[in-house]
C-alpha cells in the first residue's frame, strides 16, 4: 500500500467523486514479465483478456481502472489479488488536476 499524506490522500478521494476524472494503471515491466513468464501464482490467475491488454500497452500508455478500486487500494481495503497487481504499475488520474502513483513515490502534479 502506498503512504499518502492526508492532503493527497483527500484529492484522491475527491477525484474519485467528480465525472471529469478518469483512472488509468499503466503496467510496469515488471509486470509485464511476470505475465510473459506466467509463474506468479495471482498474475497467472487474471483473466486472459486482461493479460493481453496489459501487454498491449506502450510506452505509458495504461487501461483504465476503476476509481473505486484505486481509492480502496490507497486505503488498504482492496483484496490481495488487486492490491498486488495495482503494486505492480502506476495509477494515473487525469482531467482533475492530473495525479501519478507508483509504487513507492506518489508524484502529484
Amino acid at each position: 500500500m502506498l503512504k499518502l499524506d492526508p492532503n493527497q490522500m483527500q484529492r484522491f478521494r475527491n477525484a474519485v467523486q467528480d465525472e471529469k476524472a478518469s483512472f488509468y494503471f499503466v503496467p510496469s515491466s515488471d509486470l509485464k514479465m511476470k505475465i510473459v513468464k506466467n509463474d506468479d501464482p495471482i498474475i497467472s490467475q487474471l483473466p486472459q483478456t486482461v493479460k493481453e491488454a496489459l501487454l498491449l500497452c506502450k510506452d505509458g500508455a495504461g487501461i483504465v481502472t476503476d476509481s473505486k478500486l484505486v481509492l480502496s487500494f490507497l486505503e488498504g481495503t482492496a483484496d490481495e489479488r488487486n492490491a498486488y497487481m495495482l503494486s505492480l504499475g502506476e495509477i494515473r488520474v487525469l482531467g482533475v488536476g492530473d495525479m501519478n502513483l507508483t509504487s513507492g513515490s506518489p508524484k502529484i502534479e
